[in-house]
């Protein structure tokens, strides 16, 4: 019995950890490994995953992107800092077919 227990907690773990990966809409529970601005104020984001699956064209196929105009941009660069400060993963939603892989919000993975 107990043999069995434990090995539903080690299945039940297993499941419970979502892979890292991006697709057409997200990136999600991905690691951010490189931020990068620019003088004029864009943001590119690196991530754990594969950017060239997203629904738009990714610069370099490795970012997504903070323009400068976005008005959640300083919000939405601290919760990315906070990722990489805390070890927390994020999902990232970008806005489908946009010519730089706009970032549309960010969520904060526990």
């Amino acid at each position: 019995m107990k043999k069995y227990l434990l090995s539903l907690i080690l299945v039940g773990g297993m499941f419970s950890n979502a892979q890292a990966d991006c697709s057409p809409d997200a990136c999600s529970n991905v690691e951010v490994t490189k931020l990068y601005v620019t003088s004029y104020g864009r943001i590119y984001i690196g991530t754990s995953g594969d950017e060239s699956k997203l629904d738009c064209i990714s610069p370099a196929n490795v970012y997504v992107t903070i323009p400068n105009s976005s008005e959640g941009k300083e919000a939405m660069y601290s919760a990315l800092l906070a990722t990489q400060t805390t070890n927390k993963k994020a999902t990232i939603r970008i806005v489908n077919n946009s010519s730089i892989c706009e970032v549309a919000y960010v969520v904060i993975e526990p």
